[in-house]
């Protein structure tokens, strides 16, 4: 057969068109704009002066009015091991930088003598966050004395030594922690090792979370079939797009409804992590969001097998959960359905499962 098909005219004429595809990088569309950043020519206003400013003087109540003494670049002393100028930055003559940013930039990743290793445990802490639901320390944006000390400071400071031998890379770290037997316990509850570690701070078990607003949103459409993939393009404030929720325009006074119900940020300021709540709007906004409705719709479209209730409960199950339905799931959503329930609705009470909604 692999033979034969490159005989056939039909196929060799689709073939050329894959092969001729694959050779053309993609084309996303682009938009011009303004970057002020080292290393990018400067876009000239034709009010402003120079590329940056020669001098950084100190405002008197921020007023830039109000100019009083000039301030040259500094660093955190307790973060420095020995008097140095290493960092400071050097402006060259007719140079179209101040060459701060990058100074800033050596002093935070440099181990020796800056601010690398209090980088590096910061670092490792966040990625820590993101796999098990809490960090080593469990104030991410606090390494200081109003913050929480560390569970297993040894840990924190074995992993950050790793983090930066192996070149900063947040993917070998991400496949470090992955693949340990911490992380691949389950998050049943065995009651002697809660006695032992009721707030869990020692993962003698994983520690089951909700996941993202944006994540149930996009695991939502994806399982409906309804999810557009298309990358690239710019953002929207329709609530009914149904591209992933990375393309929505952020708004302050039109935030979307839907992420905000399930703990999203308004993006407008830095957090450590976000708040995590369990609430009635919550469980509201998937029994009668009109978004959700029309997905759950597309979703038993395509996963009802007429005339078969058991195929299709079998498919629901296996398409939002992964798994089959157990005999007593499977007798239940039956009844349902034989009792005058429709297959969306179906599809709606399985998207509403702790399951569906929960990193186990």
């Amino acid at each position: 057969m692999a033979w034969f098909k490159t005989t056939d005219p039909e196929w060799v004429a689709l073939q050329a068109k894959v092969d001729a595809h694959n050779t053309e990088k993609p084309k996303p569309a682009t938009q011009t704009g303004m970057i002020c950043s080292e290393g990018v020519t400067a876009i000239r206003n034709h009010t402003q002066g120079g590329d940056y400013l020669e001098q950084t003087h100190f405002l008197r109540r921020g007023d830039p009015n109000n100019k009083a003494e000039v301030v040259t670049q500094g660093f955190l002393t307790v973060l420095a091991r020995a008097e140095t100028t290493t960092w400071k930055a050097q402006t060259a003559i007719g140079g179209r930088s101040s060459g701060q940013r990058s100074a800033f930039a050596k002093w935070m990743l440099d181990s020796e003598r800056g601010a690398g290793d209090l980088a590096a445990r910061v670092a490792v802490n966040r990625v820590w966050q993101r796999l098990f639901g809490r960090g080593i320390v469990s104030t991410p944006s606090d390494f200081g004395t109003t913050g929480d000390a560390p569970s297993n400071e040894k840990l924190l400071n074995a992993l950050a030594a790793e983090f930066k031998q192996d070149g900063w890379s947040v993917k070998r770290l991400i496949r470090r922690l992955a693949l340990t037997q911490t992380y691949q316990q389950t998050s049943q509850v065995d009651a002697k090792k809660q006695k032992l570690d009721p707030d869990n701070r020692l993962l003698s078990r994983f520690t089951a979370r909700p996941i993202e607003a944006e994540n149930l949103r996009d695991q939502i459409l994806a399982v409906s079939g309804e999810l557009d993939r298309a990358m690239f393009g710019a953002g929207t404030l329709d609530v009914s797009m149904k591209r992933r929720s990375i393309y929505f325009f952020i708004k302050r006074s039109r935030l979307i409804p839907f992420l905000l119900a399930f703990d999203g940020t308004n993006a407008l300021q830095s957090i450590g992590a976000r708040q995590t709540t369990t609430v009635a709007p919550q469980a509201l906004v998937l029994m009668n969001n009109p978004q959700v409705v029309a997905w759950c719709a597309a979703f038993a479209k395509s996963a009802e097998t007429p005339g078969d209730n058991a195929k299709t409960i079998t498919a629901i199950f296996e398409r939002a959960l992964g798994r089959i339905p157990t005999k007593l799931e499977q007798q239940d959503a039956t009844r349902y359905l034989q009792s005058g329930g429709s297959t969306a609705g179906l599809c709606q009470i399985v998207i509403s499962l702790n399951e569906f909604a929960y990193v186990q």
